[in-house]
């Protein structure tokens, strides 16, 4: 069956990473990367200049979202997005294995270290061990609970299961419908030129959330 892109899969994408994703699309058949460009790049009205600019990150609906080497991808019980990522070829360098497979890998080499750090707007919990590591997201008593991981070896998370270097950071909100697009902020000093271009583009920014360490700004 083909890989098709739609609005509802939301699996774009972007921001300092839209060079790379383009490179990526280099391996895909010309009409699936020609859907691929048109959602990303001409289905988000009014944000093309605000994705041109190399500042977010773009998702439209979602349950939890997952960010990894170069991009964003949506996570939901609509569609089986690690087979949509190897049907597509957007995996980018990512190793898929099998369950069974990873499984058995698991038992001849061992975990390697893993570093997982969770973020809620009161605290952070950092968790470093050498093994298995499990960390499950629960944001419960707040709007949004990030986790940033690494880790050497096997890893299973909501997007499969991979071997080698991880490095990822995956976010859970509590309210699915509250944002339309969401900006991954990692320096602060970027919060302020992103809303100077919302208002003067004169965008609303009811549907835009920021998120920070944990916390819906």
């Amino acid at each position: 069956m083909p890989c098709s892109i739609k609005p509802r899969d939301s699996l774009a994408i972007i921001g300092s990473y839209r060079k790379e994703f383009l490179e990526q699309l280099a391996n895909i058949p010309s009409d699936t990367r020609a859907r691929i460009e048109k959602f990303v790049f001409e289905d988000l009205p009014g944000l093309s200049s605000i994705i041109q600019s190399g500042k977010v990150e773009k998702i439209k609906s979602y349950d939890t979202y997952y960010k990894a080497r170069f991009g964003v991808y949506r996570v939901g019980m609509d569609i089986d997005l690690k087979n949509f990522i190897e049907k597509c070829r957007v995996g980018g360098g990512v190793f898929w294995i099998t369950i069974s497979n990873a499984l058995l890998v698991a038992a001849l080499l061992l975990s390697g270290c893993a570093s997982i750090h969770i973020y809620d707007k009161n605290s952070v919990t950092v968790t470093t061990k050498l093994g298995l590591t499990i960390v499950q997201l629960d944001p419960k008593n707040t709007d949004v609970l990030l986790a940033k991981a690494q880790g050497l070896g096997l890893t299973s998370t909501p997007l499969g299961v991979t071997l080698g270097w991880r490095d990822e950071v995956f976010a859970t909100l509590q309210d699915q419908s509250r944002c339309q697009v969401l900006l991954w902020i990692e320096n602060e000093s970027e919060i302020e030129s992103i809303l100077s271009l919302l208002h003067k583009q004169e965008k609303s920014l009811n549907n835009i959330c920021i998120i920070d360490n944990g916390e819906i700004l």
